[in-house]
């Protein structure tokens, strides 16, 4: 919200394409001069990230600032888990 508020033009990606469509409005209400685009995407898979990334870049040009609110966990020893889910990630983006 803030970040569009401040003139950035935003990318909201999230499985549930409702709830997708309600934070748009929301935040098009106090930034209507900024583009939204809500993209459904499963983020807790590799194809999602890479999909939603895509996607986002197609309709907005380059991505200056990426936050990450992704919930979940990977199985396996923390350390290792971890980092092959973080490289995974980044290897996307």
């Amino acid at each position: 919200m803030r970040l569009a508020e401040s003139g950035a033009d935003v990318a909201i990606l999230a499985r549930r394409p409702q709830v997708l469509e309600e934070a748009r409005d929301t935040i098009l209400a106090r930034a209507p001069q900024r583009k939204v685009v809500a993209i459904a995407c499963d983020l807790s898979r590799a194809e999602g990230v890479s999909e939603g990334y895509s996607r986002a870049r197609e309709a907005l040009g380059p991505i200056d600032i990426l936050l990450n609110n992704v919930g979940g966990h990977a199985l396996g020893a923390s350390k290792r888990s971890a980092t092959r889910s973080g490289s995974t990630t980044c290897r996307s983006s």
